[in-house]
């Protein structure tokens, strides 16, 4: 009888488990893949694709008895070479609303420029990085939180919000070339245009009045006309009412002086709008920046609320400085002030409707409001793909310093031997050159290898691996083929198509998690390991699956009873 009642007694007594502690996290962001064409027939899917489904003939689409939808038409998988390049189907807004097809998933054959590409599928032996790494540690899908390519999806992963831009600053207007050079670039420095008053240049872009013959450049003129978000604005047409301030505009309608970045949206879509910059407002808690001459930086008591100062209307930015400037309603509903000494210097036009430049809060406010460290690793020739380039406070401020080539990522993990000892950020982002980042035309060997690289660093270091947690994940579908329906929402924007998440770490729970992610589970992550509490403004990430424990870090939180990828009980061995 003692001896059963011993045994019951234990059976009841809770088994208490050895507790880690995740101190670094990295997210290692890849290039333009689905879930599908990565990962189909994964185990524990309850997923492996022989076909699929497609409208038309395009791109190596048939009609079959075969083919099980509703057109009746499909195209078998192609098995995927990872030294040979794909197509670069197409991936922006109007792409990923023609693929999903009012959840059919059945046209990403007609924008693929007729190539069969979208149909190509990798397996274990073509990946064998990504497979050994998925089925040792962990495999999951985000569901990318918008129907949008690069540019928005970054920003969201690193804000938690696109501010409204839909898609990329794919084309430049008539005038000046960004930097001097051709092509688009999306970061900052970009965009810090005005325009032609006259002469032979009236109205096109330019950077001083030396590109102006016979008139001046006009930076942030206090003078616009009413635009309606989402319709191209006809500056140079005189089209829609004069205007100084929003308030002169009808209702919908904002005040915009012209001096856009280009379009969003162009190449062959056929939706390319001017989308126009407004000029009066504030840039934080109402969610309206300004395109006058402005200062960036955040309040200066609540540095996790970004905020703008503004040069009065009658002032350029030539004739204003920091202290004749308008201070930010954001701030100063809060009995606070905008705190714009991080830049001495005006900074470029900005906006939060649609825009590039939004001077939006972002997960490293949060850190840096907490003393966490942090930092970005990417070669400068990929900046536009940077979201720290894309948030005026961040670079033009000292936070700018905290973006490192990714070169020195291996470098900074191998120097980071304990944590008095330790370049390398508590929470780091690392992204790669064009040849290695996996975008179409980039064949994937290279990028797979590369990624190789970056995780040796972490697997080789014991003190990274004690205190490590490491996710590689993918911007956006790419073009290819995910036969999972995102549920989107009425305009047409959340959610995007599936792509892949492999979790690499000692407390890594094996086996494919079932688990919704978005991307805003990213900052869910870093918000509860490093107890930073949620963005401002209700967003996303309040409410998103966290990826890691599943809990705010602490006594008891390991994770174990979570449905997070993050077990703090385990004790997964580095892969030889």
């Amino acid at each position: 009888m003692t001896r059963v009642l011993f045994c019951v007694l234990l059976w009841l007594t809770p088994v208490a488990f050895a507790q880690g502690t995740i101190k670094h996290i990295i997210f290692i962001v890849k290039e333009n893949r689905s879930f599908d064409t990565y990962f189909n027939c994964f185990p524990g899917t309850g997923s492996c694709l022989s076909k699929i489904p497609c409208v038309g003939t395009q791109g190596g689409c048939k009609a079959s008895s075969s083919c099980t939808n509703g057109s009746g038409s499909c195209i078998s998988t192609i098995p995927g070479n990872p030294n040979v390049a794909q197509a670069d189907c197409g991936h922006l807004h109007v792409h990923f609303l023609s693929d999903y097809d009012d959840g059919l998933m059945d046209r990403f054959n007609q924008n693929c420029g007729g190539k069969k590409d979208y149909a190509v599928q990798f397996d274990a032996a073509t990946l064998p990085h990504y497979w050994h790494y998925a089925s040792t540690y962990g495999l999951g899908a985000i569901q990318a939180s918008a129907m949008a390519p690069t540019f928005p999806s970054h920003l969201i992963m690193f804000a938690g919000t696109s501010a409204e831009i839909r898609d990329n600053p794919s084309s430049l207007i008539a005038g000046k070339k960004p930097n001097g050079v051709s092509g688009a670039h999306w970061n900052l420095d970009t965009f810090h245009y005005g325009r032609c008053e006259g002469g032979p240049n009236l109205n096109q872009l330019c950077t001083s009045s030396r590109d102006c013959p016979g008139s001046s450049c006009l930076i942030d003129s206090p003078f616009g006309r009413c635009c309606t978000q989402g319709k191209a604005c006809d500056f140079a047409g005189a089209v829609g009412v004069t205007c100084s301030k929003n308030t002169d505009c009808a209702s919908g309608e904002f005040c915009s002086n012209g001096n856009t970045y280009g379009k969003i949206g162009g190449g062959s879509t056929g939706n390319s709008i001017n989308y126009a910059i407004d000029l009066t407002g504030s840039a934080g808690a109402s969610g309206t920046n300004t395109g006058v001459g402005m200062f960036p930086g955040t309040c200066a008591a609540h540095r996790t609320t970004a905020c703008v100062r503004i040069c009065p209307p009658a002032g350029l930015p030539d004739e204003c400085n920091i202290d004749s400037t308008n201070d930010d309603l954001a701030c100063t509903a809060l009995g606070d002030t905008c705190d714009a000494g991080v830049t001495r210097t005006p900074s470029l036009l900005s906006s939060s409707r649609g825009s590039v430049g939004p001077n939006v809060t972002t997960i490293g406010d949060l850190l840096d409001a907490h003393g966490i460290t942090w930092g970005y690793y990417i070669p400068a020739a990929e900046y536009l793909r940077n979201p720290v380039s894309y948030v005026p406070h961040h670079w033009y401020g000292p936070d700018r310093s905290k973006v490192h080539d990714d070169s020195q990522f291996v470098t900074d993990a191998s120097n980071c031997t304990s944590d008095a000892k330790c370049p390398l950020g508590s929470v780091v982002w690392v992204s790669a050159a064009a040849a290695e980042n996996e975008h179409p035309p980039s064949p994937v060997a290279p990028g797979e290898a590369w990624t190789a690289t970056q995780v040796n660093a972490v697997m080789n270091n014991p003190y990274l691996w004690n205190n490590t947690v490491m996710f590689i994940t993918w911007d956006d579908f790419g073009g290819f083929y995910d036969h999972v329906a995102p549920n989107v929402d009425a305009q047409g924007w959340r959610n995007g198509f599936r792509v892949p998440l492999i979790c690499v770490g000692k407390y890594c729970k094996p086996g494919y998690s079932k688990t919704g992610f978005v991307f805003e589970s990213m900052l869910k992550c870093v918000e509860n390991a490093f107890n930073l509490g949620s963005l401002p403004g209700g967003l996303f990430d309040s409410g998103a699956n966290d990826m890691c424990t599943g809990c705010v870090a602490g006594a008891g939180c390991t994770g174990r009873d979570h449905n997070g990828m993050i077990d703090l009980t385990l004790d997964n061995p580095p892969l030889p």
